[in-house]
């Protein structure tokens, strides 16, 4: 009886496949390389300090700070209760390295190195879902090309390498599709969770995938195994109740001003916002080129068309290929 052959990630039914291995390695070095970049020049510009590109990141120190000292969500001592802190998960991990004596630009130095840290992790999940979406059987260097646009991605090594919660976000983010699409609860429950808390958008993306998992499972008749699903949600929903109970307002400052639904925006133009940011986005996709007003956060960085075409044609079956060679 024939044995059906289907190439698993990097270890196969005949063992571990180098090419994968190695140039998945590389990759990783790569990313040491660039972290290693990013701080030599940080270093060059400020005589050696760890200060961090961003003012964002802190604020999120700050609330750090104020969180380790007992004054939970207050910018400054005397201050109300705000939620300046967009994220509620990343300032409270920030607080733990304040806890262990991460004073000043010492707990500038752990934000970077946490999102230093997350930058290989972030690259071997973009090459593993890469794969996944491509099918199990997939030529081998898809996975390659997937984690290679990534690194080559400057607005996500930008955020990796900010000290701001980005790199948290982009890890749990594709962590949790890479759980979705594999069927595994467990992890669907736990990064889920991590996502929602992470970031507000975090949770519109756990909303989504839970709603479709909890469908999709309970016409197969597996709904009560899938109830974990909605533990991420529960979770998620913790921000905007303590923004609420706190503040008086359930979403956060930064989201008000900076959000595509602002303070006094309509339900029309917040529609046209997100309308035209996604356009942006996809476009700056598939093209590689940015429209002059799509803005940093959107920025392709040094990604190239031909290699979003090499991805795509990779998502051809690698047998189908040899067959029709």
């Amino acid at each position: 009886m024939a044995v059906k052959r289907e190439r698993q990630w990097i270890v196969t039914a005949a063992g571990i496949d180098l090419r994968v291995f190695v140039a998945l390695a590389l990759l990783i070095l790569l990313s040491a390389s660039a972290v290693g970049a990013f701080r030599f020049a940080m270093a060059s510009g400020t005589d050696g300090r760890w200060v961090l590109p961003l003012d964002d990141a802190y604020i999120h120190q700050q609330y750090a700070c104020q969180a380790a000292r007992g004054l939970f969500m207050r910018y400054n001592d005397q201050d109300p209760p705000s939620s300046g802190a967009t994220s509620l998960l990343y300032p409270l991990i920030l607080a733990l390295f304040y806890r262990l004596g991460a004073h000043g630009d010492a707990l500038s130095t752990a934000a970077f190195l946490l999102g230093a840290a997350s930058l290989p992790a972030g690259v071997w999940l973009a090459g593993r879902l890469a794969q996944r979406l491509a099918g199990e059987a997939s030529a081998w260097w898809v996975p390659v090309v997937g984690a290679g646009l990534y690194l080559c991605n400057g607005a996500l090594l930008f955020g990796h390498l900010s000290g701001m919660e980005s790199g948290l976000l982009l890890v749990s983010l594709l962590a949790y599709l890479l759980a979705v699409i594999e069927d595994r609860p467990r992890g669907i429950c736990g990064w889920g969770a991590c996502l929602a808390l992470v970031r507000p958008e975090g949770m519109l993306v756990v909303l989504a995938a839970s709603c479709w998992l909890l469908m999709r499972k309970s016409v197969h008749g597996s709904f009560l195994k899938w109830l974990p699903a909605i533990i991420p949600l529960a979770l998620g929903s913790l921000q905007p109740a303590i923004n609420l109970l706190l503040t008086g307002s359930a979403t956060a400052n930064g989201m008000r001003v900076k959000g595509w639904i602002s303070a006094g925006t309509s339900i029309l133009d917040a529609s046209g916002n997100i309308v035209r940011t996604y356009a942006r986005l996809i476009w700056t996709t598939l093209v590689g080129v940015r429209l002059e007003d799509v803005g940093s956060a959107l920025d392709s960085g040094f990604g190239e068309p031909v290699m979003y075409l090499a991805l795509m044609l990779g998502c051809y079956d690698s047998d189908e290929i040899g067959e029709s060679a």
